[in-house]
């Protein structure tokens, strides 16, 4: 049994997104590739390169261990990481904890090396002008539910239900609106 949102789909989307806007080499920033969750969203990035019939660069992907990820430590990592791929214009981050240490990382680098560089997130980091892919938690905690209530009544069909997800984008025009409220 297993309810979980479709990581594949969604990471295929916001990575065609910024193929789409015309970003060539898109960073990947992940902690340690040990689970279905972070399987499946590394899936979804290469994916959305072999859809195009496009090179995708690995070592553009940062991937941290797990004591290597803290408020202390990884915004520094990314950000020599950064500073180490010039060509890097685009980051996916694969959660919303390394969004905001890569935030801090692209912030630093935008003030002292004019250098912008476009950040994307699975699940929103809570920053503005940030896209990200959402998930629906509410309907994943429902089909979980229904599956365990399911067992409980004496039913046993195991089955992986997967949840549907959304690319939230942040156009320029939701960023000035953004800055204006």
């Amino acid at each position: 049994y297993s309810v979980t949102s479709e990581n594949v789909v969604g990471t295929l989307e916001a990575i065609s997104y910024l193929l789409n806007k015309g970003h060539k080499n898109i960073g990947l920033v992940s902690p340690i590739i040990t689970n279905t969750v972070t399987e499946e969203r590394s899936k979804g990035f290469e994916n959305a390169f072999l859809k195009r019939k496009t090179t995708i660069n690995k070592n553009l992907w940062l991937t941290l261990g797990f004591n290597e990820i803290s408020q202390d430590k990884t915004p520094k990592l990314i950000r020599e990481f950064l500073l180490s791929k010039p060509e890097m214009t685009a980051v996916f981050t694969m959660n919303a904890e390394l969004a905001l240490y890569t935030h801090l990382a692209i912030t630093s680098l935008k003030n002292e090396a004019s250098r912008d560089i476009e950040l994307l997130s699975f699940d929103p980091p809570g920053i503005s002008g940030v896209s990200f892919i959402k998930q629906d938690i509410k309907e994943c905690s429902k089909k979980t539910v229904d599956l365990l209530l399911e067992q409980i009544n004496g039913t046993y069909n195991p089955k992986r239900i997967f949840i549907p997800v959304k690319l939230k984008k942040v156009e320029n025009l939701d960023v000035l609106e953004t800055i204006i409220r």
